[in-house]
């Protein structure tokens, strides 16, 4: 429960809150890996990779294969430019994951969260060709292309995830997003 709402502070952009929270549920129960997940996303987003990595380096104590704090170190690592660092991570990581479905979305996310927006867009890129037609895969590559000063090709993925969304909701987020890069004169 207490990570669940850290995780709702984090989305909501409420860093102290999320915090707040995410501390809570490490507290709570130290054994718990996904909480210092959060709590490293927190301190990653407050820009202190060094609590993030830190935070995340406990998860793994606890979880040495948890494949989504794997994925957020190795990215953090490599966007620190410590590859030496990072490899032996990702080996881990590429062995508890295998093929597994989404693997390459998780690094993705794990990529743009670390400020590694062309590390993003390779391993999107990998899951896209999986499933063509996922539009979370089509937001963050979104995303990623943006963040690349590449906005026609935002664009395009952002008009594809409105296409692909099963839900309304996000069907409307995505398609505004689309509609404000258009409004700014991309095409």
């Amino acid at each position: 429960y207490l990570n669940n709402r850290a995780a709702e502070w984090l989305v909501q952009g409420d860093l102290a809150t999320a915090r707040a929270w995410a501390l809570a549920a490490v507290a709570e129960d130290p054994e718990y890996p996904a909480s210092y997940n959060t709590l490293g996303v927190v301190f990653q987003r407050h820009g202190r990779s060094d609590l993030a990595e830190r935070a995340w380096r406990q998860g793994l104590a606890q979880a040495p294969e948890h494949p989504v704090l794997l994925a957020n170190l190795t990215a953090a690592l490599r966007a620190q430019q410590r590859e030496a660092e990072a490899l032996p991570l990702e080996t881990v990581l590429a062995r508890v994951e295998g093929s597994a479905p989404f693997s390459h979305l998780v690094r993705g996310l794990a990529a743009l969260r670390a400020g590694d927006p062309a590390g993003a867009r390779q391993w999107l890129l990998k899951e896209l060709a999986r499933d063509p037609d996922y539009h979370e895969i089509h937001f963050a590559l979104a995303q990623a292309e943006l963040q690349l000063g590449r906005p026609a090709q935002a664009l395009a993925h952002l008009q594809r995830a409105g296409a692909e969304s099963p839900r309304p909701e996000l069907r409307s987020l995505y398609l505004a997003k689309a509609e404000r890069l258009r409004a700014a004169g991309v095409h």
